[in-house]
């Protein structure tokens, strides 16, 4: 059997070889994690205390509202929820949460994915034409490396990267059933995109499109087994992705892009393990080189893989040349090139080509050399074990200068750490000790890689057992050393925090989002600063408990510009203007380590052995009023100015951006009852409500929350315009009388995105009805 996308021939299926390499994998891989998964322990980092579990029960609470969980109020003064693909509201695996305890359904989804990739990336190896024990080696590999481990942190990349290996795997096929393997790629193309990272599809879309120059068919025949499935699955997805591209088209994703590009200063950590610090194992709280990043510390905190994977991967690269090794370390250099960011000689071509440059973070391309990486490596094992690695020359020479570096360094360590440390400042003794450990570490284990080396290159009849201790070695090494990047709290530690029992919430509060980098140093352990986070109420980590964020920083990048202008101008105001603005909103705290008004009045609090004051904001009940003047205003800043105006009231008059004319002029009617005018609360939830009215004159009944094109109401079952009143809020003109009102968030670009995913999804329903009698007819035995 040959791969339709290379001129090797792939080994014969091996069932009990494949039963045994994925037993050996999920037995190192349950052994490596076995605190999340047998006890009731959970990962608790950075953006997974932050905004994934929070986010994770709040998916759950509006899928159980209705309304397709398209709103929310529960952050930036409500926003859309279900078009930020981050939030993966349309992907299968959510459903899990509504039907498991939340923590059982969490590690099961950690569970699924990774075994779904490892198999995938395993075939995938073999369709290159590498042994079993090869293809073993490149899986593991890629799955024990520092980027895809601290890739647990962020949820939707681990989910996205199951279905990548799939998708190369399906595409690398000869082209027998043509229309199933269609119609496979099309569903495994839709799980990734639903997945929710852009970043993944980017990935996959550059890893196909350069697994077709491997194959020597024609280009407009490759280039369309990529395109047309992918095509379709956007099509198939559109429930999700027309939202998210309007949402997208809105926001300042794209400034972001120049933030966390892969520091040059981590490539050593390839190869030398926690070479920077490391703050991830219990009892250890030093990750000193937190200060030579543009943003105090790394987006992904191990690189690792160790001397054996890169080792592996230059004996990968070795003549006589193929395609596919070609094709790969071109691959690897261009995600390379992607990941330096603002350091790429090609970086602008990147922060303005759409949709790349609404990609944060270009680190995160990196994946995409690692995955590399790792298939190389598993092309260099085949080549050693077969005889056709490095020469013994070679061998030798690596020999000596492992050898050679590792005495020099043992020799005068002192002085080679005192020229390191003047470049890079390590501050305390004990992290430089730690820093020559790891160095020392490293070159140990190149020291044993070459031994192993120069064996098997003489000793060709115990090839076989030293092919497996070389396969234990490169594997336990990063197993062993990436073992804490994803460190474990009890589940208790995700319990509603107390401050909570005190705000009695649903609550609405502005949170400061300082970070408090000297709090994080001070606190010794990363539990303790992110049990800060959490006791504290830092956005967004208590969104799924009842709190409403009102100015809060956005995590997601997903605010509209004209938002996130408009928060930072209001922060600017006297406290007397930001005062008015919280208040207005609804706010009732302020939560800081400094207070907005005064220590005197504010309430003190020991989170954590750090204090945090509380203060109480006189806003008024939130909910719907009714105001019968208007002004007029073009701007955000004009509409800020006025709004914090002495003269104005904002439960009086609305500014608008448009001229909205009331019946009956803008002075109140004469003989008018004062407060005659009433908007009742028949019920409400995120991105709907049911209003009665009672309006003595034509009015516009303002509702709180922020305004987005999608909000749409009825009036007694007519429709009518909505549009945004004093920044932050909506209105609707509303008749004099008593009224009934439907307020719903139905955007169109959602019923737009729904009524193609339907008619796709029908297509390929259909196809598979008219296929199936073919297939049964085209393998039906002939008559005697």
């Amino acid at each position: 059997m040959r791969s339709v996308l290379s001129d090797h021939r792939v080994p014969a299926p091996d069932a009990k070889r494949d039963l045994l390499f994925f037993f050996l994998f999920l037995l190192l891989f349950l052994l490596t994690f076995r605190e999340f998964f047998f006890t009731g322990r959970v990962f608790f980092e950075r953006d997974t205390t932050v905004v994934e579990i929070p986010a994770r029960r709040l998916t759950v609470s509006l899928l159980k509202e209705g309304n397709f969980a398209l709103w929310t109020d529960a952050y930036g003064n409500g926003q859309p929820f279900l078009a930020n693909p981050k939030n993966a509201v349309f992907y299968p695996a959510t459903l899990l949460y509504l039907v498991l305890p939340l923590f059982t359904a969490f590690k099961l989804y950690y569970f699924i994915h990774v075994i779904l990739g490892w198999i995938g990336l395993y075939r995938l190896c073999k369709s290159y034409a590498l042994s079993e024990k090869s293809a073993f080696l490149g899986a593991t590999l890629f799955a024990l490396s520092g980027m895809y481990l601290s890739s647990f942190e962020f949820y939707n990349h681990i989910a996205a990267l199951a279905w990548m290996p799939w998708i190369l795997l399906l595409l690398n096929r000869g082209p027998g059933a043509g229309r199933r393997r269609f119609v496979t790629l099309t569903v495994l193309w839709a799980l990734l995109i639903l997945a929710g990272s852009p970043e993944v599809i980017v990935l996959t879309a550059l890893l196909a499109l350069a697994q077709t120059f491997m194959a020597p068919l024609a280009w407009k025949k490759r280039l369309a087994s990529v395109a047309l499935p992918f095509a379709l699955a956007c099509l198939l997805c559109a429930a999700q992705l027309v939202p998210s591209m309007e949402m997208l088209a809105k926001t300042g994703r794209e400034s972001q892009s120049v933030d966390w590009p892969l520091e040059l200063l981590q490539l050593p950590n390839l190869a030398f393990p926690d070479l920077l610090g490391n703050d991830r194992e219990p009892g250890r709280h030093d990750y000193w080189g937190w200060h030579l990043f543009d943003r105090h510390f790394p987006l992904y905190y191990s690189l690792y893989m160790g001397f054996g994977a890169l080792l592996l991967f230059l004996s990968g690269l070795g003549r006589p040349w193929d395609r596919r090794r070609i094709v790969m370390l071109a691959t690897f250099a261009v995600f390379f090139l992607l990941a330096c960011g603002r350091y790429s000689p090609f970086f602008f071509l990147y922060r303005f080509t759409p949709f790349l440059s609404s990609i944060r973070y270009p680190v995160k391309f990196f994946l995409g050399s690692v995955f590399c990486l790792a298939i190389l490596a598993a092309f260099g094992f085949d080549r050693m074990t077969s005889g056709a690695g490095p020469g013994k020359k070679a061998v030798r020479n690596l020999a000596v200068t492992a050898g050679l570096c590792l005495a020099l360094f043992l020799v005068f360590k002192g002085r080679i750490l005192a020229l390191l440390n003047a470049l890079m400042v390590i501050e305390k003794d004990a992290s430089l000790g730690e820093f020559g450990r790891s160095i020392a570490t490293g070159l140990v284990l190149l020291a044993a890689y070459a031994a192993i080396f120069m064996l098997m290159s003489a000793a060709r009849m115990r090839g076989a057992v030293l092919s497996w201790a070389l396969l234990a070695l490169v594997l336990a090494d990063p197993a062993f050393h990436n073992r804490w990047i994803n460190p474990t709290v009890p589940a208790a530690f995700f319990a509603r925090p107390p401050l909570l029992a005190d705000l009695n919430p649903p609550v609405t509060v502005y949170r400061a989002e300082d970070y408090f980098l000297d709090r994080r140093e001070k606190s010794g352990s990363n539990v303790r600063f992110l049990a800060y986070y959490r006791g504290t109420l830092y956005p967004l980590s208590a969104m799924s408990d009842g709190v409403r964020y009102v100015f809060n920083i956005d995590f997601y990048g997903t605010y509209p510009k004209r938002y996130a202008e408009l928060v930072r101008e209001a922060r600017k105001l006297p406290v007397e203007g930001q005062l008015k603005v919280l208040e207005y909103l609804g706010c009732d705290f302020y939560i800081s380590d400094n207070p907005l008004f005064s220590k005197d009045t504010a309430r003190r609090l020991q989170v954590e052995g750090f204090p945090v004051f509380i203060e109480s904001i006189p806003a008024r009940p939130r909910g719907p009023s009714a105001v019968f003047s208007t002004r007029h205003a073009a701007t955000p800043e004009e509409k800020l100015r006025i709004f914090t105006g002495r003269d104005f009231d904002p439960w009086e008059t609305a500014i608008t951006e448009e001229e909205i004319s009331i019946a009956g002029g803008s002075e109140a009617a004469p003989g008018l009852p004062a407060g005659s005018a009433a908007v009742s609360v028949r019920k409400a939830v995120q991105g709907r409500g049911w209003y009665e009215a009672e309006l003595p004159r034509e009015g516009i009944v303002v509702f709180p929350g922020n305004s987005a094109r999608g909000w749409r109401a009825w009036i007694d079952g007519r429709s009518a315009r909505v549009f945004e009143v004093n920044l932050f809020a909506k209105g609707v003109l509303v008749p004099p009388g008593k009224h009934e009102i439907l307020l719903r968030y139905l955007p169109g670009s959602f019923l737009l995105g729904t009524a193609v995913s339907l008619a796709t999804g029908l297509f390929l329903l259909a196809g598979a009805i008219v296929l199936k009698p073919r297939l049964r007819r085209k393998v039906r035995p002939a008559s005697p």
